[in-house]
């Protein structure tokens, strides 16, 4: 008898439960149709955006000096400093030769020694006078010979002081002729860099190159109103690319750094970088590479690069508003890496998908995986016994 019951009863179950499933999948399906599955959501960012133009310079000098050596009015004895060599304001440059005060200093030194000599003569004399007086004293002598005696050493000591008096007379002869001979020396009247010495022809000079130092680089014809005064620059030695220097833009030539031709593609404009701080860590003569900076932006709206969906010449992005996707036409900025700024169209702190399928649609829900499942559960939890019976039938007719 009950054996009777088994088919019927498994038939009676698979039915039913074909029937609860078809209509959980309908029931469910209808929610998971207009639910957009994302792992990407992620706020609208805020940072800094710089746009750039790069190429390449040369650290060269700001000015030069060309000190001129007068060499018709005195002869050039010695150089005193060569290329390459720094040099600070009042650094000796070159020697003239001074023979004329080299005699006259010799003259007056051997009169001076003559002076030096009978000065100790005197002094000596004196001594010995005093010493002949005290003796003279100890015997006895007359009053007359001790005031001879006196009156000698009067005289010899009247004699000293003109002695001495001739010495400092001809020590400051001298010293005014050393000093003299100092304008026999060119001295740098700036501070920097021996470029060239030229002795040759009938100006020779000495050149110095004057800090502060610029870079000095070359910009396309096609990108020449682009780069305009104060712009600022990053400046990388070619060197070591690690370091960096900040200048901006001090001068843009109007005129090409060569003369233009028809066999030309295109000129190149010379332009100037002027360099802030640390700019003498950089050596005269070394290259660089730099960017200029065209535009920038600090704190803008900044989205991943994927997030932004292009259709025509507009574009789009899928925020989340409200746990619905809107697609939100905005405006784009500068780009850096994998980053976009946005002008126009989102604010800092909204949601958005940053990696957007071609299934996502204008109004669709918008889940993550996990609570998709979640709502899985749930929906079956929800249904109340009427709900199951009207499922069973559902799914019955369905099949």
């Amino acid at each position: 008898m009950h054996k009777k019951w088994i088919l019927p009863s498994i038939v009676s179950a698979s039915l039913l439960l074909t029937g609860m499933n078809t209509y959980f999948l309908y029931k469910h399906g209808e929610i998971l149709n207009r639910t957009a599955i994302s792992q990407t959501i992620e706020p609208v960012d805020k940072k800094d955006f710089q746009l750039f133009l790069s190429t390449r310079g040369v650290v060269t000098a700001s000015d030069e000096k060309k000190i001129f050596i007068d060499s018709q009015r005195e002869t050039v004895e010695q150089v005193l400093v060569k290329r390459g060599e720094a040099v600070e304001a009042g650094t000796p440059l070159v020697q003239f030769k001074h023979d004329e005060i080299d005699h006259q200093i010799g003259q007056l030194e051997k009169k001076l020694s003559q002076l030096q000599t009978q000065s100790q003569e005197i002094e000596q004399s004196i001594r010995d006078l005093e010493e002949y007086k005290q003796n003279v004293n100890e015997e006895t002598s007359s009053s007359k010979e001790e005031t001879d005696l006196l009156i000698e050493i009067r005289k010899l000591e009247t004699e000293q002081r003109m002695v001495e008096m001739n010495m400092q007379n001809l020590e400051e002869e001298i010293d005014y002729l050393e000093k003299k001979k100092q304008k026999y020396v060119l001295k740098s009247n700036v501070a920097g860099i021996v470029e060239e010495v030229q002795l040759e022809g009938n100006h020779p000079f000495i050149d110095i190159l004057v800090p502060p130092y610029f870079v000095e680089g070359e910009i396309s014809e096609f990108h020449l109103e682009k780069v305009k005064e104060g712009q600022k620059v990053k400046i990388y030695p070619s060197i070591d690319r690690n370091n960096e220097y900040d200048g901006s833009i001090a001068a843009v030539s109007k005129l090409p750094s060569t003369q233009p031709t028809l066999h030309e593609k295109e000129s190149f404009y010379p332009f100037y970088v002027e360099l802030k701080d640390k700019s003498d860590r950089l050596p005269y003569g070394s290259h660089v590479h730099l960017a200029i900076i065209l535009k920038e932006s600090k704190n803008a709206p900044s989205i991943p690069k994927t997030a932004v969906v292009r259709e025509k010449k507009k574009a789009f992005v899928y925020v989340v508003n409200n746990g619905k996707i809107e697609k939100r036409k905005v405006k784009l900025g500068i780009s850096n890496g994998s980053d976009q700024e946005i002008t126009s169209g989102l604010k800092p702190e909204e949601w958005i998908i940053a990696q957007p399928s071609s299934a996502m649609q204008e109004g669709m829900l918008v889940s993550t995986p996990l609570q998709v499942e979640k709502l899985q559960k749930e929906t079956i939890k929800q249904l109340s016994k009427t709900e199951w019976a009207y499922s069973l039938l559902k799914g019955f007719l369905k099949n």
